[in-house]
Order: structure tokens, then sequence, then C-alpha cells
């Protein structure tokens, strides 16, 4: 299977994520770069609103569902315009200007858009290699599994996927709806969204962010779009840690989360759409990054109070330079103050428990800050020109008058910097857990966080290092400069874009993340022997019969990718007592009439064996599989692969 193969598969997966939201976003009168930025986020939020309605209502996800879901968002957005339209016209909110006929500028950052999804699409398809390559990773058993249950059952709430409890499943949504869209399968529809994220929807929101923060200035538009996509630490480090898929559509859209607060707040230079808009954006927004990952949340909640802190202490000012009644004043204070409590005890409490918190640090403190210094975060090589547009960033944002309403975008990096450091050097104690729990001690999920504060930082270095350069012109007074801002910041975006393209970061990091994607002979979950028997069971094993075998070693994924069901379909799997009694003591079916009660009333007909070969090494005893003897017969076998079919019992 080829990427050529999959370009209808990818062209669905775009307009998954992109049209219901773009259409929702220019029925709200939302345009330009505006328009693209708020596509994603809404459609995504009609994903996870779907999926919270499900919970109420267990209606059938499919393509009608999908369907009606972006008729209703867009409905919604009519609503919207319409209640906007009236309040304009009692005066109750004001009249904006008539939008301005788009210049070179404003086509800028859809060009920016274009270059850096091409390049950065050309990149993750040669790390994942084929799109039937699956990660072969532990947490990848559950992932493509859920998508499976979703495709065959419907059930989209978060209340009842394979995991008991509430599981954040939007990522699974979205996978899912992609592969009914497209009816590709299973692995081919994961690879093409991790493609659109990473390449898409990473880029646009850190575009956005920046647009956001300082306007239209040309060279923070190109500097955004090249450090999306030339830092190690995103999307790439997700894709091949875990995998974690989950975080990476959480952090994709965590700078648009942050972009929406900066409209709220009103602190930033870019297009400020209507009050009602920018709210809307915003809870469109935090419910859609909890639901993807919660841990991603937890993240936002810092950069947001911090804006908020920011917007509001500017709106009292206001209000009391005008004499306005100061009730409201001290009511938006306590909505504040509650606002942070209420993060607080989030953050708090929710957080895994140290069982599955277990990562220990790796690293000492003098070695930990020079990952910091050099930008070569987990020991991946440095990127010195990424540390040193943040740098400036950070002078920028210190030093000159007119940023320094962004104090908040240097306390949230040098935030998560602390966090990092804690994580990678502490001692395992309870201080190390209570800062990086939430995040499972994990220093790979947290140097993800990062970039999505280094590119506007980056991009702010270079509008200082723009206004300085203009400032030294400007000082010989036969030098025209009128074209110096534009043509020095274009310049440092493609210079950073051209350095960190082809710079040892990111071409290790692809190298790291193709060995985890490869399918070879030896490959840790699925061999290329056992991914051949496993799509060979359709012809053998009829549609609603079960199969049996040891998670660890990749036997569940017959479920996702041959649609035939596993008895114990992940490695977290909490085992019923049928289950028990099959795993335990199939080999004496012939002669203990439990074993054979517990495989009628589960449908067990099959046992699939891969061998002990474990993915990460582990050691986990099923003995009713170990030695199944005269119980069942070879159905079928590739290499060292079985397929054996149970016959004890009648």
């Amino acid at each position: 299977m080829t990427w050529a193969d999959q370009s209808g598969t990818l062209l669905l997966a775009l307009i998954v994520i992109l049209a219901p939201g773009a259409l929702a976003a220019i029925t709200v009168r939302l345009r330009g770069f505006t328009a693209l930025a708020a596509a994603a986020p809404l459609s995504l939020a009609m994903l996870a609103a779907a999926g919270l309605v499900n919970v109420l209502l267990p209606f059938r996800w499919g393509v009608a569902g999908w369907a009606v879901s972006a008729v209703l968002l867009v409905g919604v957005a009519f609503g919207v315009r319409v209640l906007i339209e009236r309040l304009r016209s009692t005066g109750r909110i004001p009249i904006p200007e008539p939008p301005q006929r788009e210049t070179l500028h404003g086509i800028i950052p859809f060009a920016v858009i274009v270059v850096v999804a091409v390049l950065s699409a050309m990149r993750l398809m040669s790390a994942i290699g084929s799109p039937s390559n699956i990660s072969q990773t532990f947490d990848n058993i559950y992932h493509l599994n859920a998508v499976r249950q979703i495709l065959d059952g419907g059930l989209i709430a978060p209340t009842r996927q394979m995991l008991p409890g509430f599981y954040p499943d939007l990522w699974h949504i979205l996978v899912s709806t992609v592969a009914q869209l497209s009816g590709a399968g299973v692995a081919a529809s994961v690879s093409v969204v991790s493609v659109v994220l990473g390449a898409v929807v990473w880029p646009i929101s850190c575009v956005w962010l920046v647009r956001t923060i300082a306007g239209g200035h040309v060279g923070a538009t190109v500097t955004a779009g090249a450090l999306s996509i030339g830092m190690a630490a995103f999307p790439l480090l997700m894709l091949d840690f875990g995998v974690l898929y989950p975080n990476v559509l959480s952090i994709a859209i965590l700078p648009s989360a942050i972009a929406a607060t900066v409209l709220v707040a009103g602190i930033g230079r870019g297009d400020r759409p209507d009050a009602i808009v920018r709210w809307i954006l915003l809870i469109a927004l935090v419910p859609s990054v909890a639901l993807a990952h919660p841990s991603t949340l937890m993240a936002f909640f810092l950069p947001a109070f911090l804006i908020g802190f920011t917007g509001f202490t500017l709106w009292w000012r206001r209000e009391s330079a005008a004499g306005r009644p100061s009730a409201s004043r001290w009511w938006s204070l306590v909505a504040l103050a509650g606002a942070f409590i209420i993060s607080v005890v989030v953050f708090v409490v929710a957080r895994p428990n140290t069982v599955l918190a277990f990562w220990p640090p790796s690293a000492t403190m003098q070695d930990a800050l020079m990952q910091i210094v050099s930008g070569g975060l987990v020991w991946r090589p440095p990127s010195w020109i990424v540390s040193a547009l943040a740098a400036l960033g950070i002078l920028t944002v210190l030093i000159a008058r007119t940023w320094r309403r962004q104090w908040w975008l240097v306390m949230s990096t040098a935030t998560i910097i602390a966090v990092y450091l804690i994580c990678i050097s502490f001692p395992m104690s309870w201080f190390r857990y209570g800062v990086t729990g939430t995040w499972y001690q994990d220093i790979y999920r947290i140097a993800a966080l990062l970039p999505t504060f280094i590119v506007p930082l980056g991009a702010l270095g270079v509008v200082g290092l723009v206004a300085v350069v203009s400032r030294v012109l400007r000082t010989d007074s036969r030098t025209s400069v009128a074209w110096v801002p534009t043509a020095a910041g274009a310049a440092a975006g493609l210079l950073t874009l051209a350095v960190t393209q082809t710079g040892p970061a990111l071409a290790e990091e692809t190298s790291n993340t193709a060995v985890m994607y490869a399918q070879e002979q030896w490959s840790p979950l699925l061999t290329d022997d056992e991914r051949a028997l496993i799509e060979r069971l359709p012809d053998t094993v009829p549609e609603d019969d079960v199969i049996v075998g040891n998670p660890w070693t990749g036997t569940a994924l017959s479920y996702a990718l041959a649609d035939r069901r596993a008895l114990v379909p992940h490695i977290f799997q909490e085992l019923s007592p049928d289950m028990i009694v099959i795993t335990e003591r199939l080999d004496r079916a012939g002669e203990d009439p439990e074993v054979c009660a517990a495989l009628e009333r589960t449908g067990t007909r099959w046992v699939l064996d891969f061998g002990t070969a474990e993915i990460h090494n582990g050691d986990h005893s099923y003995p009713g599989l170990a030695d199944v003897g005269d119980v069942v017969r070879l159905a079928d076998s590739e290499g060292e692969a079985r397929l054996y079919e149970i016959v004890a019992c009648p």
C-alpha cells in the first residue's frame, strides 16, 4: 500500500477535520486566515459534543450521524450570526469596520501553511513508511482496537469505551469517522489522520496563535510556520514514543485554545471577531482539548489564567478610568479567583495514581539544563537556532514596551521548563509526583508541550530582531527602508525553515519514528509473519467467532486489523470470570466442563499463538494457553505464528 493509494482517505480526513468548522466559521462571518484557523477547532468540538450527547442518547455513530452533526453545527453558527446582527441593530454591540480588501500580507499565512504542510507531510509519510504500517508500541494495542470497537458498535460516548469509567476518546471518534467515510482500514486511517494533524492542524494552530499575538507581521508568520515543523519534540516525538495519539490531537489544538484565550482577553494584535464568536471559540476548544487528552488541558490552565489575569487587569483599569460602577468589577474578580481555584483542584485531583505514573528520573540537573539551552530535549541533537530565537523572544518581551503584555508567554515557558527539569532530574518523591504526576512523571509528554510556547517566543524573537535591523538602517537618511521589515522578517523565517529542516534534530527523530513503524520480521509488536496471519483471518475465522491469545504478543490486534474479536482486546483489560477460566484452564477443556461452558458463553472458538516474545520484554503468564495439545487443531500458520481451532468441546 502506498500513500498515493490513500489519497482519497487523505482528502476525506481533511474534509472531516476542516469542512464543517470552516462552513460554521464562514457562517458567523469569520474571514481570511481566522476562518481557516477556526475550522479544525469547530469541527473537533462538533465531534466532542456528539460524544457527550451519546452518553445520554445511545445512537449509532456513522456517516449519517456525522452529516447530521455538521448540519447542526452550521445551524448553530447561523443562529449566532442572527443574534449578533440583532444585537448590532439595537446598538448593544458595535458594528465592525468593513473588511479590508485582501492584500499580499493577507495571503502570506495561507502560503506559509501550504509550504509547511507539504514539507511536514512528506516527512511524516517518510517516517511512517507505508500507510498500512502501525506503531509497534505498547499503547497502540488499545488505540487501534478502540477505533475498531467504535466502528463495530457505533457508540462514541466517553463512558462506553473499552476501558471502564470515563475515557477521553475524541481521537478515536475522529479516526473512526475517517474510516467510515473513506472505507479505509483502521491502520491506514490512523496513519492518514496522524499526517493531517501533524502537517495541517498543528501548523495552522501555531500560526494562528502567533498572528493573534503579533498581528500580521510577516516575519512572525513565516517563522511560526517554520518552527511549527522544525522541532523534534512535536509532532514526531508523540508519534514515536508511546504511541501517544490522543496527545498528538490535544497538543495540535493547544495553541488554538491559547489563541482563543488571548482573543477573549483582548491582549493581542490580530483580527478580533465579535466578542460572542471569541467566547464560542474558547468554549469549543477547552472541552475538545480535555476530551482529546486531559493532561494537555492541565498544561492549558497556566497560560489561560495568566492571560485572563492580564486582560482582567487592563479591563479593570479602563472601567475605573471611565468611572463605571465597581460591583461588576468585584464580581469579575471573584469569578477569576474561582476559576483559578477550580483549575488548581482539577490539576491536583485529575491525575493517574503513582502505579501508572512510574517513570523515574533519567538525567542530572546539569545535563537537563544543557538540553534546555541547546534545544536538544530528551537527548535529541541540539537545535541552536530554535534556542537562539526563543532567547530573543524572551528579551523582546522583557525589554520592548510594545510586547510587555505578552509576559504570560515567558512565564508559561519558564514553568513548563521547570516542570521538565523536575521530572527529568529530581528523585522519586511526593514533590516530584505532585508537580509532574499529571503527565505520568514522563519527560516525553512534558517535552512535547514546549513547542507550543517556543513557537510564539521564536516568532517574537524575529519581530524584535527585525525592529533592531530597521532602526539601525533608519539612522542613515539616504537609505530607503520601507521594504526592510517585510524582507528581513521573511528572510529570517525562511532561514529558520532551511536550518531546521536540514538539521540533525529532525533527521534523527524521523529515523527514530521510522524504526517504530517499520513492519519487519523482527518488529517488536507484530512480525511480518504475524501480520500476514492476522490479515488472513477473515478467510478462516467466521465473523462472529472470538479468538483468544496473549495480548502482550500482539494477538489482540486481530480485532483492529482483521475485524475478528479478541477475547482479551487490550493489555489493561480487566478479566471477567469467563476470561479467567479460558486463559488459565483452556488446556483442560476436554476434562473440565467449566471451560467449555465459558467458551460457549464468550463465543471463543480459536487460539492465536504468537510465541512468548512480548512487547516491552514483558513476561505475563496465561497458563491455559501455554500447551493446548489435543484441545485444538492447527488451522493456519505463517512462520512461527499459529492459528488453532478449538475442537475439545462439542
